[in-house]
């Protein structure tokens, strides 16, 4: 090869390396310098360039769902002693809340809606839009609220999810909360001669036969919270399910599974299950600590074409799409991973050190 040759050459890869990193505004690794040339005798050129990328800590949008059907006045095993469901929220709430709130920007909405909106109505908007430091006006409107009315769960989530979508917040990461008993009603299409009856009382399932809309709602439910997770709104499921009835068991655990973040700590109930008060302060303590410190984002979407490893302070993780243990990409443009399990615990006990090596997939 000539000296004209051979400077042509070396001139094509220099380019070729600089547009390269243009185009994905990711790091290059300095200590990298293997370049892929894939047909050397090839007019053009294609070289592949591994490239490190630190991710940072994601800012978090945590809307609550809570639940203020007339079953929340009800005590954690179902009868009507104290202290009442309800009670029980509030308090885990204010144990929990001040912790997370200069990291989690948190809002709420009830389902029922509350302000005379019917037994059955979900606001439009949440009744408190998520903002930093929060756990104050959250507690506030608890204090002046009680329970009152039937499940409108499905019309909750689609309200949430909305107003989730509806907001440009590139690189956040949001999430529903969703604090229920596990009776999703108020739906009137369904036939309630042949439904599960969530009514409570002596007539039973005659009760659903006079009212469908007292019918278990958990087909459109369920399928609304798979719906929001496919488009990036994952949701959290805690459970009260003192009552015992195996229909609202399942129901809370399809939740769970359709919003895409199960309880990695039981495969058998997978929503966050709540029977003691101390459950749901333990509940509230894992999610916060989950989205507060274990979700990351990289500075630019990674393609699907690039080989991905990650490493938490220098440690390996394996990516687990299960998400129990180890990594996952937790948005379809691949700008925001989530750590799950025990990689989760040693983000949150302060290794908070995440980097991404980026290489080329050898197919191509």
């Amino acid at each position: 090869m000539s000296d004209r040759a051979a400077l042509l050459v070396l001139t094509a890869l220099s380019t070729a390396l600089l547009s390269c990193g243009a185009k994905t505004g990711l790091l290059v690794d300095a200590s990298v310098d293997v370049v892929r040339v894939d047909r050397p005798d090839a007019p053009t050129v294609d070289v592949c360039t591994p490239q490190v990328v630190d991710a940072t800590p994601s800012s978090v949008e945590l809307l609550l769902l809570a639940d203020r059907s007339t079953s929340m006045e009800r005590d954690l095993l179902g009868g009507s002693g104290s202290p009442r469901r309800w009670d029980v929220l509030r308090d885990a709430l204010a144990a929990t809340l001040p912790r997370y709130q200069d990291r989690i920007a948190m809002g709420l909405q009830f389902f029922p809606g509350i302000g005379g909106t019917g037994i059955c109505a979900v606001g439009a908007t949440p009744d408190l839009n998520p903002g930093l430091s929060q756990a104050l006006p959250v507690l506030m409107r608890f204090s002046r609220t009680e329970p009152n009315g039937r499940t409108p769960t499905w019309l909750g989530v689609q309200s949430a999810g909305r107003y989730l979508l509806g907001r440009a917040a590139p690189r956040r990461f949001r999430a529903i909360l969703l604090a229920t008993d596990g009776a999703p009603n108020c739906n009137g299409a369904l036939d309630g001669a042949r439904c599960t009856c969530t009514a409570l009382g002596g007539t039973g399932q005659q009760q659903c036969e006079d009212d469908p809309s007292l019918c278990l709602d958990d087909g459109r439910t369920v399928s609304e919270v798979a719906r929001l997770a496919a488009q990036g709104v994952p949701t959290y499921v805690v459970g009260i399910d003192g009552d015992n009835q195996p229909e609202l068991i399942t129901v809370l655990s399809q939740l769970a599974v359709a919003g895409g973040r199960p309880n990695p700590a039981t495969a058998t109930r997978p929503y966050y299950s709540v029977r003691r008060p101390a459950d749901l302060l333990s509940a509230f303590d894992q999610i916060q600590r989950q989205v507060s410190r274990c979700v990351f984002g990289v500075p630019s979407a990674v393609p699907p074409s690039a080989t991905v490893s990650v490493t938490l302070a220098g440690a390996a993780l394996a990516r687990d799409p299960d998400r129990q243990n180890g990594w996952d990409w937790t948005d379809a443009e691949r700008t925001t991973l989530t750590l799950f399990g025990a990689a989760c615990d040693r983000a949150s006990s302060g290794a908070t050190s995440v980097r991404l090596r980026l290489g080329c997939d050898p197919a191509r």
